[in-house]
C-alpha cells in the first residue's frame, strides 16, 4: 500500500502552483511575469520591484503561508527539500494593508477556460458582485466537469488500447472532451457578465481541491474496477468460469496469468488451462498445463486435466510417457483411469513336466504383443491370437496389452523350463524261472505309455516289437526285455526276465476234467455235491480233440437235470499241453474261463 498523504499533502499534489501575494488590485508579480510587469511599472513611471530568483527545478510546487513568503518545493519529497524566496518588495505608492490572500490557478494540461468577454451593459455593485460569484460558480463547475470527462476519457482509451471490452458508450468514436469556454456558459444561463478577475478565497480552492480528488478516485475505481489491474481481472475471470462462461473468462484469465503474479498461481493457471480446453483450443491447454506442472508437479486436477486432453486426442505415446513419469510417486493415483492392466496367463513361471499350451487374456478392447526371445514386445511384435505350445526346454515369454489409442501396460514377463520325466519300468508276470510249455507273459506299464519288447535278449526301442497281448514264453531258455515309453519320447528303464520251458506231458481227459471241476467250483457253479446251485444235476460228457487258441484242447460238453428234464448248461474246453480252461459259446468262440 502506498504512503498515506494528509490533506495537506494532496493540496501540493493536484495544484502544480499555488502563490499567495498580497491584492493590490492587480495580478501578482512572479518570476514568470517578470517582464511583463515590469514594463508596465516603467510604462508607468513607478520605482521597479526586485525579484528573488527562483530555480524551480522540473516539477514543483509553490506554497504559502500568510506572513508573505513562500516556498518552491519538490512534489515528493517538499517536507526535506524546501527552497525559500520572498514575494517582490511592494512600491512605495502600494498599500500596506493585506487585503486578502488568493490563489492564481495555472494553466493545465489542456487549453484553459477562455475568460468570458466583456460586456457593455452597466449593472449596479450588487448586481456586480453577484454575478461575479455566479459567473465563477458556473465556470469552476464547468472546469470540474471538463476534467472528469478528460480523465473518464483517457482511462477509458487506455483500457480500450489493451483490448479490453469498457462498458457504456463506445469508445470506437469517441472524442476528447471539449473545452467548454465561460461564453457557452454565458450562452445557457442567459446572462451576460463583465470578466471575473481569476482570483477567489481559500475556501473556492479547497472546494475545487475536493472535486479534484473525486476525480482522482473516479479515475482510479475505473482503473480498477473495469479490468485494469491483475486483482480485478483474476476476480472476473474466476467468477465467469464459476459460472461455466468460459468465452467470457478466457481473456480476463488470459491477461491475468500474463502478469508476474499470474504465471506463478497454478489455480489460475488450472483456470486458464480448463477454460482453454472447453473452448476448443487444447493445443494452448496441454502448453498451460505443462507450465503448471512445471511448478507444482504433484497438482492433482492439472494431472488428471492433461491425461483427460490427451485421452481425448487418442495420444497414446504422450500417455505413455506421462504414466511412466508419475510411476512410483503418489500422483500416478490420479493417472489410474487411463493406465492399461498387463495380460493374464493361465501358467505361472515354474518348471513342468509335460509340454503346457499358454493362453494369455487381456482387457475387451485391447491387443496383445509378445515374444520369445526375451526382447521387450511393441507394436511391430506378434499379435498373440491363438494358445502358444511350449515343449521341452527353456523358454521366456513376454506381453503387453496395448488399448485403442496406443497406451501401453507393464510387461508381463514370464519363464517356463520344460522337463519330461520317465515313465516307469513296465511290470512283467510271470517271474523269471523253469515253466512248461505254453506259458504265457503278460506286461502293464503306466497310462499313456506304450510298450516294447524282446525275446533275444537285446535292448528294446520304439522299433521293437509292441506288447499288445500275453506273449508265448517259447521252448527253451529264454530273455524276455520290456521298456515303456511315454507319450513325449521319453523311455523308461528296461525291465528284464529270464525263463527254462520244457515240453510238458499231455493232459488227459481226468485231468483235463478235474481242472474243469475246479475253476467251476471256485466261480460257484458247480457245489460240493456235484449239482449246481439251483440243485440240478450236472453231467459231464467227453467230446472230440479240438484246437482252441492255437493249442490242443480237451472239449467237454456240462448238462444239467431237474425236474426230470435235461438241458445245456454249457461247453468248456482244457488244453492239452497248459491245462488252461477255456469256455466256448455257441458261436464257438472261446474264451478264458
Amino acid at each position: 500500500m502506498p504512503d498515506e498523504k494528509t490533506p495537506e499533502d494532496v493540496t501540493r499534489d493536484l495544484t502544480r502552483v499555488i502563490p499567495v501575494f498580497r491584492d493590490n488590485g492587480k495580478a501578482p508579480d512572479t518570476p514568470d511575469n517578470k517582464t511583463k510587469t515590469n514594463g508596465k511599472a516603467a510604462a508607468a513611471g513607478k520605482t521597479e520591484a526586485s525579484f528573488v530568483p527562483i530555480d524551480k527545478g522540473t516539477d514543483t510546487q509553490m506554497l504559502a503561508d500568510n506572513t508573505g513568503f513562500a516556498a518552491w518545493t519538490d512534489e515528493t519529497e517538499f517536507r526535506d527539500n524546501t527552497k525559500s524566496f520572498t514575494i517582490p518588495e511592494e512600491k512605495e505608492n502600494r498599500k500596506s494593508a493585506v487585503r486578502d490572500m488568493s490563489v492564481e490557478i495555472p494553466d493545465l494540461d489542456e487549453p484553459p477556460v477562455s475568460p468570458p468577454e466583456k460586456v457593455s451593459a452597466p449593472v449596479t455593485a450588487d448586481a456586480q458582485t453577484s454575478g461575479k460569484e455566479a459567473d465563477f460558480d458556473r465556470e469552476m463547475e464547468a472546469s470540474i466537469r471538463q476534467m472528469m470527462q478528460e480523465e473518464e476519457f483517457k482511462a477509458k482509451g487506455a483500457a480500450q488500447a489493451r483490448g479490453e471490452h469498457v462498458s457504456g458508450d463506445s469508445t470506437d468514436g469517441m472524442k476528447a472532451p471539449a473545452v467548454r469556454k465561460t461564453a457557452d456558459l454565458q450562452a445557457v444561463s442567459g446572462q451576460k457578465t463583465k470578466k471575473p478577475k481569476k482570483k477567489f478565497t481559500v475556501g473556492k480552492a479547497v472546494a475545487l481541491i475536493v472535486a479534484a480528488l473525486a476525480i482522482l478516485a473516479a479515475a482510479v475505481y475505473f482503473a480498477v474496477w473495469n479490468g485494469t489491474s491483475y486483482e480485478m481481472q483474476l476476480r472476473k475471470g474466476k467468477e465467469l468460469y464459476e459460472e461455466a462462461s468460459y468465452t467470457d473468462a478466457l481473456p480476463y484469465l488470459t491477461n491475468a496469468a500474463a502478469t508476474a503474479e499470474g504465471k506463478s498461481n497454478v489455480e489460475l493457471l488450472y483456470m486458464l488451462a480448463d477454460t482453454q480446453y472447453q473452448t476448443g483450443d487444447q493445443e494452448k491447454a496441454v502448453d498451460t498445463l505443462t507450465k503448471l506442472l512445471g511448478q507444482q508437479e504433484d497438482y492433482s486436477r492439472g494431472i488428471e486435466l492433461l491425461a483427460k486432453i490427451y485421452s481425448d486426442d487418442k495420444n497414446g505415446t504422450a500417455l505413455n510417457e506421462m504414466i511412466a513419469a508419475y510411476k512410483g510417486k503418489d500422483a500416478e493415483a490420479y493417472l489410474v483411469p487411463y493406465e492399461v492392466e498387463k495380460p493374464v496367463a493361465n501358467y505361472a513361471s515354474g518348471t513342468y513336466n509335460n509340454p503346457i499350451t499358454l493362453t494369455l487374456q487381456a482387457g475387451d478392447d485391447c491387443w496383445i504383443y509378445y515374444t520369445t526371445d526375451g526382447s521387450d514386445p511393441d507394436k511391430d511384435s506378434k499379435v498373440y491370437t491363438d494358445p502358444i505350445s511350449l515343449g521341452k526346454g527353456d523358454t521366456q515369454i513376454k506381453a503387453v496389452a496395448m488399448n485403442g489409442i496406443g497406451v501401453v501396460s507393464e510387461v508381463l514377463d514370464l519363464n517356463y523350463s520344460i522337463t519330461y520325466l520317465a515313465p516307469e519300468a513296465p511290470a512283467v508276470t510271470p517271474d523269471s524261472g523253469e515253466y512248461s510249455y505254453g506259458r504265457r507273459i503278460t506286461v502293464s506299464a503306466e497310462e499313456g505309455a506304450s510298450i516294447y519288447y524282446t525275446l533275444d535278449g537285446s535292448d528294446p526301442t520304439s522299433e521293437s516289437a509292441r506288447y499288445t497281448s500275453p506273449v508265448l514264453i517259447p521252448l527253451g531258455n529264454a530273455t524276455f526285455k520290456a521298456v515303456a515309453v511315454s507319450r513325449y519320447g521319453v523311455k523308461s528303464s528296461v525291465t528284464t526276465r529270464s525263463y527254462v520251458v520244457s515240453m510238458p506231458k499231455k493232459f488227459s481227459y481226468d485231468e483235463s476234467l478235474a481242472l474243469l471241476k475246479q475253476h467251476m467250483t471256485a466261480k460257484g457253479e458247480l457245489t460240493a455235491s456235484g449239482q449246481s446251485p439251483k440243485g440240478a444235476v450236472l453231467t459231464f460228457t467227453q467230446e472230440a480233440t479240438r484246437i482252441v487258441n492255437n493249442a490242443e484242447a480237451v472239449v467237454i460238453r456240462v448238462t444239467q437235470t431237474q425236474n426230470n428234464k435235461t438241458s445245456e448248461y454249457g461247453l468248456y474246453a482244457v488244453g492239452t499241453a497248459d491245462g488252461n480252461v477255456y469256455k466256448i459259446d455257441a458261436a464257438g468262440n472261446a474264451t478264458a474261463y
